[in-house]
């Protein structure tokens, strides 16, 4: 029989400004936990790490934040990949609310979809 095993991880809010000082001991702390998981749950195919990778974070005013959230992502890859004799698993990241950088009310397009919710009050459907 042929098996297929994941680790899904979510709401990492990494860079969080407030929160940079927790960041050494969250990670290691982390990383305890994998090798726990590891332990009982043998190696993973699949890492999905599903939202949320940072946590509001200005691209402005942090420019290589999304350099610094993949070179993260990459060594919780490779810690994976040590536990499982070498073997990397295959890294899926879908993006959450905390992780898109959403345009101004002055931005056309939004301006456009605010009149498209009004007009056909998409709201009041739901």
């Amino acid at each position: 029989m042929t098996t297929f095993s994941w680790l899904h991880l979510t709401d990492l809010h990494y860079g969080t400004p407030k929160d940079d000082w927790m960041w050494p001991e969250t990670k290691s702390r982390f990383y305890c936990d994998i090798d726990d998981l590891r332990e009982e749950c043998g190696p993973w195919d699949l890492i999905l790490f599903t939202g949320d990778l940072t946590g509001n974070v200005d691209s402005e005013k942090e420019p290589d934040i999304w350099k610094k959230m993949e070179g993260e992502l990459e060594e919780i890859r490779l810690k994976v990949a040590a536990l499982s004799h070498g073997e990397k698993p295959l890294l899926l990241a879908v993006p959450g609310n905390h992780d898109l950088e959403r345009p101004g009310g002055d931005n056309p397009a939004v301006e456009e979809l605010g009149r498209i919710l009004r007009k056909y009050d998409v709201k009041g459907g739901l």
